[in-house]
């Protein structure tokens, strides 16, 4: 009885055969990627880079402000200003309303509007004061560019 001729292991085990199939899933894997990179054109990759619209902005920041009260003990059991997280966006929707009027904030600028929720998400906890503070890289004329 004869025995057919065997490929010898490698160091680590595998015969040549075994060795040849991570170039078939290389070159799959490389299709594919390439595939895909060549269609994010046209496709897009959800709207990343979509301008805020004002509404979204003010509910952004409205949200932001909230987290950042929360933080420090605002939200909750008096003494705390608010007593839900609805009452806090509630009343900062209506503040960045009238700071960032619909009317007139027609575009937002997205490098001041993200250094404003930067310095909100920042801030640390204090006084009133302390979020004023914060709040004042929020202005219209900044985030509006009015």
């Amino acid at each position: 009885m004869q025995t057919a001729a065997k490929t010898p292991p490698d160091a680590g085990g595998s015969t040549r055969k075994d060795r040849a199939r991570p170039s078939a899933r290389f070159a799959l894997v490389l299709f594919v990627a390439l595939t895909t990179l060549a269609t994010v054109p046209f496709f897009g990759c959800g709207g990343g880079n979509a301008p805020l619209t004002q509404p979204q902005a003010r509910d952004n920041a409205a949200s932001a402000v909230c987290d950042y009260i929360a933080r420090c003990g605002g939200i909750g059991v008096p003494p705390a200003t608010y007593s839900t997280r609805d009452s806090c966006l509630t009343t900062w929707k209506g503040n960045i309303e009238t700071m960032w009027p619909v009317a007139t904030c027609t575009k937002i600028v997205q490098t001041e509007y993200d250094a404003c929720i930067v310095s909100i998400n920042n801030g640390t906890c204090g006084s009133l004061l302390d979020l004023a503070g914060i709040l004042s890289k929020c202005g219209k004329a900044t985030v509006c560019g009015t």
